[in-house]
């Protein structure tokens, strides 16, 4: 006897309590989730809180690590194996004379500031409860009805502070987690946004969460309106948009010989010109008229004298989804004024770029110098010029790692899975990929890129390229036989060992159902989970929700210092069973020399607000963004806290 995991499909044992792969709670013996309540995330400056981390930074880090595991792992108990931090400080928990605003999930305050934020309602006013309103509650942010004086769920006493509102209350928003039950799609946008203290109303408007689909919805309309405004103007003037904030210009290139392992060494041009596509010269010539998409494909990408395969191969995993491609290129019609918009999302924030259809091209040979697109398709230069807009420049884009390709072009929370590890689990490493594709997760791979020696020859003799990414299509058991088909985005270079198309011992049944002849040609190939390993060394994943009902909140937060107060501590409230992935992001991670060392770490506060448990954490490491990764609250969880640190 089994079950079924609900949100990632594994089969499960049926004694065991939360599945194999994402922790999700067995639904035959979850308990039922309590009404909806508000969620409350406090960011705080926390004197001392650095003093208890050392316990995991320092000495106890190995421990640390191998308890975060533990808790990951899917045949640990969740509220087993955390640790207790030594002399855990005190979290102050001050009264606060206004509560955070339901609309906004995140309130951020300062310990030294006026807590005051808005004019005191006298006591006579408080005593005179409307049944017909809610109230929340200033310690827990739960609704009450209005005739009650003490919180339900926590018992804090009604203060005058505590905002009151009509019983048709917002609904439950999470950081990075499933929406509750409720929505409120027949909300309108102002109504979304408006914050509930009239002295915060653009404070707050940042600080709110939403339903994913929303704030695509709500940033292409505010993109439109930019659209229209310009293509307006260029009609009445009968001209064609010239960007003003990326000039035409040896800026707006940047400085391409300063490294040289950071361009392709005898392909940079010696002067550029900037071209319209109607003035460029392709290899398809007019075989082909200009287009934003015709039928996108990874093998349509071709990289130019610029380093940034890291942002290539990227491209080339989000060309097996249409459906995010279109999300990203706002702009899905060729535009006779050349003006386009790219969505992107950078250093954890999301921003629409507007961009002319301008590009650098070899003042000789008239064709472009950076990235193109074959069959004349202008999406892989426009979000090539877009982001190098946003950096700066497109010496900016140089250098990098898939993972923060992918994190740039999807928003969402990334993680990548190494295959060198000396005691690597076979069997929890195969859950992990049979988990992230039935959740349609974007994964790539990269072979011969790692720590391990990688003979090319070796390679090369197997129909492999090392140091090169390549995407994950497709994961499945056949029987005994666990095999990963891949796609190499060049279209050519493919597996010729066992399980490749001409393998001799293909069964009759799995040859005529796996092996496809529109894949002929395609750079696909099918192999062996055990020949993965040995020949590829870590796995991108992004995971995007594609299914309704998910939630995200990016909040902006000054941290970091020698100082210790710069520590910040940021407080949640788990209400209910629910799934969460606290992210980290560094600003100016690309357009720095140098980066900082980064860590999340999620513990759990006691009803003295004594911080003690560790829940989860990230790793520390000097990247552009660090994730705790996904962890599965089974049921109310009460406090808990998150800080993020710098070194």
């Amino acid at each position: 006897m089994s079950w079924h995991c609900p949100l990632c499909t594994l089969e499960n044992r049926l004694e065991s309590p939360h599945c194999q792969a994402c922790l999700s709670e067995n639904p035959a013996l979850a308990r039922k989730p309590s009404p909806s309540m508000i969620p409350q995330f406090i960011s705080k400056n926390v004197e001392g809180f650095s003093q208890a981390m050392k316990g995991i930074i320092s000495s106890a880090a190995d421990i640390a690590a191998k308890a975060a595991e533990k808790i990951i792992s899917p045949t640990a108990d969740f509220h087993h194996d955390v640790i207790v931090l030594p002399n855990g400080p005190v979290v102050p928990n001050p009264v606060h004379p206004k509560p955070p605003n339901p609309m906004s999930a995140v309130q951020p305050y300062n310990l030294n500031m006026d807590m005051s934020l808005s004019p005191r309602q006298s006591e006579e006013e408080v005593r005179n409860f409307d049944e017909n309103v809610v109230w929340n509650c200033t310690a827990c942010t739960a609704e009450n009805q209005g005739s009650s004086q003490q919180c339900s769920f926590c018992g804090n006493q009604r203060t005058v502070g505590s905002k009151r509102h009509n019983r048709r209350a917002n609904s439950t928003f999470y950081l990075n987690s499933p929406h509750s039950s409720r929505d409120r799609a027949d909300s309108s946008e102002d109504s979304q946004n408006k914050s509930l203290n009239p002295n915060s109303e653009e404070f707050d408007a940042k600080m709110c969460s939403d339903i994913t689909e929303e704030v695509i919805k709500r940033d292409k309309r505010r993109s439109e309106k930019i659209y229209k405004h310009i293509v307006e103007t260029c009609e009445r003037l009968k001209a064609e948009f010239v960007d003003p904030d990326f000039p035409h210009s040896k800026k707006s290139i940047g400085d391409l010989r300063r490294h040289e392992n950071e361009a392709i060494v005898g392909q940079i041009p010696d002067h550029f010109e900037w071209l319209r596509p109607s003035r460029i010269y392709t290899k398809e010539g007019r075989a082909f008229p200009w287009a934003v998409f015709r039928d996108p494909r990874p093998s349509d990408i071709e990289q130019g004298s610029l380093g940034d395969c890291w942002l290539l191969s990227a491209m080339a995993l989000i060309a097996e989804r249409p459906d995010i491609l279109e999300q990203i290129v706002l702009t899905k019609q060729y535009s006779e004024i050349g003006v386009y918009q790219v969505r992107v999302c950078v250093d954890g924030e999301w921003c629409t770029v507007t961009i002319d259809d301008s590009f650098p091209c070899n003042s000789r040979s008239l064709s472009l110098a950076f990235a193109r697109g074959r069959k004349n398709q202008l999406w892989v230069p426009l979000i090539e010029k877009a982001l190098a807009k946003h950096l700066g420049s497109y010496a900016k884009l140089r250098g990098g790692r898939t993972l923060e390709g992918l994190a740039m072009l999807t928003g969402a929370p990334c993680e990548v899975i190494s295959l060198e590890k000396k005691n690597l689990d076979r069997e929890m490493l195969w859950a992990q990929l049979i988990s992230a594709h039935e959740a349609s997760f974007i994964m790539g791979c990269s072979c011969g890129s790692g720590r391990r020696h990688a003979d090319e020859n070796a390679y090369k003799s197997k129909g492999l390229l090392t140091r090169h990414a390549y995407s994950i299509l497709d994961v499945r058991q056949e029987g005994q036989n666990r095999l990963v088909h891949i796609r190499n985005p060049w279209g050519s270079h493919v597996w010729t060992g066992d399980w490749s198309d001409r393998w001799p011992g293909w069964p009759p049944n799995l040859r005529q159902r796996l092996l496809s002849r529109e894949n002929h040609g395609s750079g696909a190939f099918w192999i062996s989970f055990d020949d993965f390993i040995s020949y590829f060394d870590s796995v991108d994943v992004a995971k995007i929700r594609t299914y309704a009902g998910w939630a995200e909140l990016r909040v902006p937060l000054l941290i970091g210092g020698h100082s210790e107060k710069n520590d910040k501590v940021v407080q949640l409230i788990i209400t209910e069973p629910t799934e969460i992935n606290i992210s980290l992001y560094q600003k100016g991670a690309r357009t720095v020399d140098d980066q900082n060392d980064l860590m999340v770490s999620l513990h759990k506060v006691s009803a003295t607000g004594k911080v003690s448990d560790l829940v989860a954490r990230s790793r520390r490491e000097i990247r552009a963004f660090v994730s705790t990764g996904n962890v599965n609250f089974p049921s109310s969880y009460g406090k808990l806290n998150f800080q993020e640190t710098f070194s």
